[in-house]
């Protein structure tokens, strides 16, 4: 076990695997706009968990689980300080082209 940042004990796979998020979400922060999203790939409920929960710890992005089954993966979207409790993520489209999944979101207040 790994003492990580969170205050936590982890697993060094997992500790491994939150430095990947970590450096994945410093990229989308600094290179993507308020507009964009980062999609994840399939994950386990776990490994979403542990995004969802390292997300959570940043006040101007949110996360949103979406897919079935094996398919289920983590969406990142920035979400604005003074609507951060009061959005609604809609998804409309999930299209797949080979191994990318493009996603239409919509983010609404209210």
């Amino acid at each position: 076990m790994v003492f990580h940042f969170d205050g936590r004990y982890r697993s060094a796979l997992e500790c491994k695997f939150l430095e990947q998020v970590e450096e994945d979400l410093a990229e989308f922060w600094s290179i993507c706009g308020d507009n964009s999203v980062l999609v994840f790939p399939p994950l386990s409920a776990h490994y979403r968990f542990l995004i969802h929960e390292l997300v959570g710890q940043n006040s101007k992005l949110q996360t949103v689980s979406v897919g079935q089954g094996r398919e289920r993966r983590t969406v990142v979207y920035f979400s604005p300080e003074r609507y951060r409790n009061e959005h609604t993520l809609y998804i409309i489209a999930a299209v797949r082209f080979g191994s990318l999944l493009v996603l239409l979101l919509i983010i609404t207040n209210g």
